[in-house]
Parts: structure tokens; C-alpha cells; sequence
């Protein structure tokens, strides 16, 4: 899902505001309209009770600043100077500025910042009117955590990188300016991995391959550096989950992607590892994190043959899956039972779940009574194709695919029935959650089958379900579920995304 077909499919009609025009705040722009004034927008996308937001505004308007002096000559950055010494002529363009803000406030709750007075007027709101075209869009910008900064070239309506915030950072000067995320396959062509080999004498030895070699693999990309405690704590995990994956001869290779800042760091870490390694290669390991959002270590994303991302949440896929019996369920299936391994894409999208006692009378019938939606809506998933319409209703058409869960006897169901309100409710109960948005729809029918689920689907497709804020999580209990820590369930649920934790340093 782009997000040119959320334009396309009515965002396009949705109006922005000017986020310090007070007096003519219902006055507002159709997004369409809008748009076509800058080269370039950032959504920025926050919430009020995350302060670290108002250092991504900073930054903001420190970037403005410096592309409006490189744009009127006073700085000559590469771009400029290139454009100096050619003999091709730009492109006329209607265009007004080269950047715009869209401010996306999650909480609908929009701050006061201090913004120069010549910048005011390229500073919008989004005037947000539903919740599941808050979480469509936050899906189609691949959002998940705050605050976030997502840049869009405007004329093709083309997201050039997810990772705005982390390349003003480290562009300070916006000389690289516009910044584009490299795709996996480019940064894996040519790229060299280091493979742990055994000669006939006995002696172990690091050979260098081709990525080539591995390409038709389900690639494990394992992010982590030697200072953290918890990404050595992982490796010590994943060393006999490796083994049997070998054993069990699973086309899935494990490759080490070091955040370390030094080379004597990644070396003594990699030794204590016997899978495939990237070499040590800062610039393009660093791009490869930034072109898959990594934000935290340790990470494990799992990539495909056709170099697709499977998932995003291979750490949790593999230590729940020791034996791959699963493995051809890793990329999605038609029906998941809740638990572990599972509860994290949660976030992926919208979620229909099943709650029951979890006896195994009940996992049975909840199987049963799931099969048909379950199958109807991984296959909507895979195979819809969407138009273009200009109705705002048609966003719920483009809803991404409905993932279906059932419960069974994982203790993490109950935690996440109180993390979403529903603690007292009556079993069995049908809810679909949609945590980017931060709301849940339950269906009030007592009874359960295969018609009734059905319906509740249809009915909350054209919002004819009522949808119920997702409550705070304030969890005092145990802060250990089944093995798993409370605070990573609340982390999935909880309508506040993942702060932004990047961190570089050895």
C-alpha cells in the first residue's frame, strides 16, 4: 500500500489548515491543492505528550533556514555548485517554495512552536476526519514511532525516504538534500559477506562470497553491536535455533549487520557467531539500517528470495519458531493464533481477534468458525488493485488486509484483553483492532459463527461500527508474561508508538 493510493483514494480531497492562521482555522486548502505548491513535504507526525518532538521541529526549521540560503546563493552547497557549471538548463516549475510541513498530531492536539515569521506560511496541519484514514495513512508512510518525519516529492507523489528525522541529523548542513533511501536490492548487489568455513586440517578460516550465493534464501538480517548487553544476550539464543535450522535444512541463511563503530569491535563480536557476516562496511551498513527503519538493537528483519520484506518482527518469529516447523507461515498466513511469537504484528496492521478461554474446545471451534473470513481476507490482501476515486470513503476500501488471530492458552492473550479495556469482558468476544489509529471496533453480538463474523467485517468496512479509543496502558501487575515482558506487549499496544530510541555509539 503507497502512498499514492491513499492519494489517490481520497486523501487527495482531505484540506490542511495553516498551523498558525488561528482566525481562518476552518478555512482550510484541499491536500490536492496543497501539495502542489512545494517540491518536496515533510509529514511530520507526533504526539503531545512525547516533548522529544519539538527537537524533530527544530530541526525542521534549522533545515528551512539553511535550504533557503543555499537556494538564494549566500552557501553553495554540491547541488549548487553543479547547477553552475552546467549547461543544462532546469525545468521551469509553478512551484512556489521547495519544502512544506504537513503536521500530523496524533492526540489532534496541536502545539505552539517558534518558527520564524518567514516560515509560518509553509507551516500546515492535516485536519484528520476519521480514524481509519489516520491509521491508512500512517501505514502507507510506514510509521512506527515518534516523532517521525517522512519526505515526499510532490509532483509523483513518491515517499524519497521514511527515515527524514536520522538524515537531518546527519545532514546538518542539508548538502545531500533530497535524500533518497537506497532499495535492499541495490544495497545488497555487490556486496561481500564473510563465511565461516573449516579446512580439511581442522583449522577454522573466514572466506569472502558473493551475495549472489544466497540470493535465492529467506535472508535473516540480525542488527546488533558487542556494547549492548542485550544484543550479545541474543546471539547466545540464536546459536542452537541456528543449529536446528541446519539441521532441519531450511533454505534460510542468518546474516550479521554490525552497528558497532569500529572494526576491532565488530571482529571480536562476529567471533562468537558462526553465521554469514556483512563486512564491515559503515557507510553502506548504515544505509542498509536506514533504509529498513532500524531504530533499536538488537533487530532481526527477515528478508525474502526477491529480496521483499517478510517482516519486521523476526526476532520474536525465530525465538518462538526453535525449530522452523513454521517457517512457511514466517511471511503470513491465513490464521494466527495469538501468542508470542504472533502478538507483534499486532502493529502490522488491522487485526480481527477471536477471544475465547483458550480451552482446546475453543481453539478448535475458533478455527473452524475463522477458516472462511480468515481465507477471504489474506486473499483480499494479496490480490486487491485499487482505482483511483476522490471519495474520502473510499479510504476504508483501502484498508491494508485484515490480519485474523485466534486465542488459545498463551498467557499474553489476557494481557492484551487488558491492555485493550476488555479485561471484564464476556468470552467469547470478536474485536478488530487498529493500533496505529488507537482504536478498536467490538462486535456486540453474544454469539459467535461464521455469518455473524462475517458481517462485522462488511459493517466496520463502511464504518458502520462504533470505534472505541484504545485506553492508556497502565499495567502494575507482574511486568513478565509467560517469559515475555509486559512493557513489549503494552509496547504493541499502546497508542503511543515507539519513541524514537536510535542509537549510535560503540
Amino acid at each position: 500500500m503507497s502512498f499514492q493510493m491513499v492519494y489517490n483514494n481520497g486523501l487527495s480531497e482531505v484540506t490542511v489548515s495553516n498551523l498558525f492562521d488561528k482566525e481562518n482555522d476552518d478555512a482550510g486548502l484541499l491536500f490536492e491543492d496543497w501539495i502542489k505548491k512545494y517540491k518536496y513535504i515533510f509529514l511530520y507526525v507526533y504526539r503531545s505528550n512525547d516533548i522529544t518532538h519539538l527537537d524533530l521541529a527544530s530541526l525542521l526549521e534549522h533545515f528551512l533556514r539553511k535550504r533557503k540560503r543555499l537556494n538564494s546563493g549566500k552557501e553553495k552547497g554540491p547541488s549548487k555548485i553543479k547547477q553552475l557549471f552546467s549547461f543544462k538548463k532546469e525545468k521551469k516549475t509553478t512551484k512556489v517554495h521547495e519544502v512544506g510541513i504537513l503536521v500530523i498530531n496524533l492526540d489532534n492536539h496541536f502545539d505552539s512552536y517558534i518558527v520564524s515569521e518567514d516560515q509560518k506560511e509553509i507551516w500546515f496541519k492535516l485536519n484528520v476526519v476519521s480514524p481509519l484514514l489516520t491509521g491508512t495513512l500512517l501505514r502507507s508512510i510506514h510509521y512506527n514511532r515518534i516523532p517521525s518525519a517522512v519526505l515526499i516529492e510532490s509532483d509523483h507523489l513518491q515517499i524519497i525516504t521514511y527515515e527524514g528525522k536520522r538524515c537531518l541529523l546527519e545532514d546538518e548542513d542539508s548538502l545531500a538534500f533530497p535524500w533518497h533511501d537506497e532499495t535492499i536490492t541495490n544495497l545488497f548487489c555487490g556486496s561481500k559477506l564473510l563465511h565461516k568455513i573449516q579446512s580439511p586440517e581442522g583449522v577454522k578460516q573466514i572466506e569472502e562470497i558473493e551475495f549472489t550465493q544466497i540470493q535465492k534464501k529467506v535472508k535473516a538480517l540480525i542488527f546488533g553491536a558487542i556494547w549492548a548487553p542485550p544484543c550479545r544476550a541474543l546471539i547466545k539464543q540464536l546459536l542452537p535455533i541456528y543449529q536446528k535450522y541446519k539441521q532441519n535444512d531450511l533454505n534460510i541463511e542468518f546474516i550479521f549487520c554490525s552497528t558497532d563503530s569500529k572494526e576491532e569491535s565488530f571482529n571480536t563480536f562476529y567471533e562468537t557467531m558462526p553465521w554469514l557476516a556483512f563486512t564491515f562496511d559503515k557507510i553502506k551498513l548504515a544505509n542498509l539500517s536506514k533504509t529498513l527503519s532500524i531504530s533499536d538493537i538488537p533487530s532481526i528483519v527477515l528478508i525474502d528470495e526477491k529480496d521483499q520484506v517478510m517482516t519486521k518482527h523476526g526476532r520474536s518469529v525465530i525465538l518462538f519458531d526453535k525449530d522452523g516447523s513454521h517457517f512457511g507461515e514466517w511471511k503470513g498466513c491465513e490464521l494466527y493464533e495469538l501468542n508470542e511469537g504472533t502478538a507483534p504484528r499486532i502493529t502490522d496492521g488491522l487485526s480481527l481477534i477471536l477471544f475465547t478461554d483458550g480451552e482446546p474446545e475453543d481453539v478448535e471451534f475458533s478455527r473452524e468458525v475463522l477458516k472462511s473470513i480468515g481465507k477471504e481476507c489474506f486473499e483480499e490482501g494479496a490480490s486487491s488493485q485499487l482505482g483511483s476515486s476522490k471519495s474520502v470513503a473510499s479510504l476504508i476500501t483501502l484498508q491494508q488486509k485484515i490480519q485474523v488471530f485466534y486465542t488459545g492458552s498463551d498467557q499474553i492473550c489476557d494481557q492484551i484483553m487488558e491492555n485493550l479495556g476488555l479485561g471484564e469482558a464476556e468470552l467469547p468476544l470478536i474485536a478488530i483492532i487498529d493500533v496505529l489509529s488507537g482504536y478498536l471496533a467490538i462486535c456486540e453480538e453474544p454469539d459467535v459463527s461464521e455469518e455473524i463474523i462475517s458481517k462485522f467485517v462488511s459493517d466496520f468496512k463502511n464504518e458502520k461500527v462504533k470505534l472505541t479509543p484504545i485506553p492508556p496502558s497502565n499495567s502494575q501487575k507482574s511486568n513478565k508474561s509467560n517469559g515475555v515482558k509486559i512493557k513489549l506487549i503494552e509496547q504493541a499496544l499502546e497508542t503511543t508508538i515507539m519513541k524514537d530510541t536510535t542509537v549510535v555509539k560503540d
